[in-house]
């Protein structure tokens, strides 16, 4: 498996989780495709980095330079995964990589997170693979959504 770089997000990240955020495929495979104006993602990304249960790494190339997120907002036992990568880093093992590190990095820091869950449309097939070959198993689906999961057990 190809490793991935993670490392927390900053501040400074601001203007590169929106632009990932705001390209056009990743818009269109996410459940609210309207584009998000800079300045409301600035107060958004802000919060996020301030709030305790949301933990936000970007993942790096070898360059070190960033080629994704991988975001995840903790209710209770549970972490519900966000993932966006260019274009350039699709297709490379690297979100696989990015999601079961980043996975296995929030439940060994929170004790209190039992699993990890993804919600991905059906028609995903890219990030349907890259969750299943990452360890994630198909825990519900219906017309909208496909509801996949990583357990501490399964770490």
């Amino acid at each position: 498996m190809v490793e991935a770089v993670l490392r927390p997000a900053t501040d400074d990240d601001a203007a590169i989780v929106w632009r990932l955020r705001n390209a056009d495929d990743v818009r269109k495979a996410s459940f609210d495709p309207t584009p998000i104006e800079l300045d409301a993602h600035r107060r958004w990304f802000h919060e996020r980095l301030r709030d305790g249960s949301t933990r936000l790494y970007l993942v790096l190339d070898p360059a070190r330079d960033p080629v994704g997120f991988v975001r995840f907002d903790v209710d209770d036992d549970r972490a519900e995964i966000a993932v966006a990568l260019t274009a350039a880093a699709r297709g490379r093992g690297v979100g696989r990589a990015a999601i079961r590190q980043g996975s296995l990095a929030v439940l060994g820091e929170l004790a209190r997170v039992s699993r990890v869950v993804a919600r991905v449309k059906p028609g995903n097939a890219a990030s349907l693979g890259a969750f299943r070959g990452a360890g994630f198993r198909e825990a519900g689906r219906d017309d909208d959504v496909v509801e996949l999961v990583f357990a501490r057990d399964d770490a």
